[in-house]
């Protein structure tokens, strides 16, 4: 952390500047009422501010910023260099008693002239007159925030830290709301500072806002089941992130940098779980888990109304259908490149297939058989030998209601919207969704594992709660 640039941000409030008052009276005896506010005996800080600035030199022995001190004693055995100071003072259009412009100028010079270890010191000036107002100050530090040169420069420092101790209420949280939205990770810590003990300390109510931030930011990702920004959260755990990155590589079924993401998560019984799980997908010689694997795959994909991926996938999972289908009941013994061969010895037993077929012009002499062959023998079996059921067929059917439009899509062949109404007619409404199921042995009460994954990750932010 030494070696990264540190900026302190303070506001200067109406007891930042103090002297001893009977120095005060014993230099300006005639006018000393008038810096003076005689309900509490306290400097009135814009009238007290000017005089004290411009005799600065004579009265700096007798000067003290007892409340901003301690932060500096304190970042000077932390981070040693303090490469930018910026302080914030009011200066109302309309003047005003409290304005701590004066003030701002006074400690400039006084922590120059005491600090070495502060590089650079600049003053922003709050010139509203509505100071005192929340919703105000956040419009106007958030309007000046890039534009004005002093508080821009703060984007150029990697440490920067908060001193909102004296000042406005609602400038101070004005700053800091601003802040974490434009310096955001940058913000080290803020200062407390405890006046009787004349001690600074760090509070971490800023990173505490951060990480409750990113965790709420993971909490609306996994409900939708977006995984992959995950990672780009700051505040976020190291097992959230590996657990999410898990989640995502999975859902692309890149298993094996799944199981490596897997692998880095530090809570072993979620890891372990986790990782038997997916070695079972990966290691069982049965294409049927990947098929299950698959359906929650599409069923996301129309949750999260990506409806081309969604196509995609889609016909992926009705295609490896139809072929589990056709083997059922064909019996073949088919294995990826050989359908030619043991196709053609099961055509020798079916002389009034090879007819129709051969009637249809209907290719079937290649390594793999096409999805559009396979619908056809799926149309034989039903319809001419009554060997498939009509309710089976029908359902394929349906489910190719779809297929013109994902080959009208960027998914396929071209650049047409897919229709979102169709698609739930189609999906949701005709029960095509329930038929998948059916067909690759889920049952209604089976819960999607990547909800399972999304109460896992919800584990993990709770368990990695400051």
């Amino acid at each position: 952390m030494q070696n990264k640039k540190n900026a302190l941000i303070v506001t200067v409030g109406t007891r930042d500047v103090q002297v001893d008052l009977s120095i005060l009276k014993e230099k300006l005896p005639e006018k000393y009422q008038e810096y003076i506010n005689p309900k509490n005996n306290t400097l009135m800080a814009r009238k007290a501010g000017e005089f004290i600035n411009q005799n600065y030199d004579t009265l700096k022995k007798h000067i003290k910023i007892p409340i901003i001190e301690p932060t500096l004693k304190y970042l000077q055995h932390e981070i040693k260099n303090i490469d930018y100071l910026l302080l914030i003072a009011t200066d109302q259009e309309t003047p005003r008693d409290t304005d701590t412009y004066y003030y701002a100028e006074i400690i400039k010079k006084y922590i120059a002239q005491n600090y070495g270890n502060v590089s650079k010191i600049e003053i922003f000036k709050i010139t509203s007159d509505e100071v005192v107002y929340l919703d105000k100050m956040y419009k106007y530090i958030h309007g000046v925030f890039q534009k004005n040169k002093n508080l821009n420069m703060l984007n150029d420092y990697e440490n920067i830290y908060l001193h909102l101790v004296g000042g406005i209420d609602a400038i101070n949280t004005s700053i800091r709301f601003n802040a974490i939205q434009k310096l955001g990770t940058k913000i080290q810590s803020e200062l407390h500072v405890n006046e009787d003990t004349g001690t600074a300390s760090p509070i971490q109510s800023i990173r505490q806002f951060l990480q409750s931030n990113d965790n709420n930011t993971v909490r609306k990702m996994i409900k939708g089941y977006l995984y992959e920004g995950i990672n780009e959260l700051e505040f976020v755990s190291d097992d959230v992130k590996y657990f999410a990155q898990y989640a995502h590589y999975r859902m692309m079924f890149n298993f094996e940098k799944a199981r490596h993401a897997l692998s880095k998560v530090n809570n072993h019984n979620i890891r372990n779980n986790a990782l038997r799980e997916l070695n079972t997908i990966i290691e069982k010689e049965s294409s049927q888990l990947k098929l299950q694997e698959l359906f929650w795959n599409v069923d996301i994909k129309y949750r999260q109304k990506n409806y081309v991926d969604f196509l995609v996938r889609f016909f992926r999972l009705i295609e490896e259908i139809l072929v589990k289908e056709v083997v059922k009941i064909t019996q073949i013994e088919y294995t990826s490149n050989n359908w030619e061969k043991v196709f053609e010895n099961y055509l020798k037993t079916k002389p009034e297939l090879k007819k129709w077929l051969d009637e249809k012009d209907l290719r079937y002499k290649s390594k793999d058989p096409s999805s559009h062959l396979l619908k056809e023998l799926l149309f034989y079996f039903q319809s001419i030998e009554g060997s498939y059921l009509k309710e089976d067929y029908q359902c394929i059917e349906t489910a190719y209601c779809l297929q013109q439009m994902r080959n009208k899509s960027i998914g396929a062949h071209s650049f047409e919207a897919p229709d979102e109404e169709e698609i739930k007619s189609v999906y949701e409404t005709q029960e095509i969704v329930k038929w998948l199921k059916q067909k690759i042995n889920i049952s209604e009460e089976e819960k999607n594992p990547y909800d399972i994954i999304n109460q896992t990750i919800e584990k993990l932010l709770n368990e990695n709660r400051n």
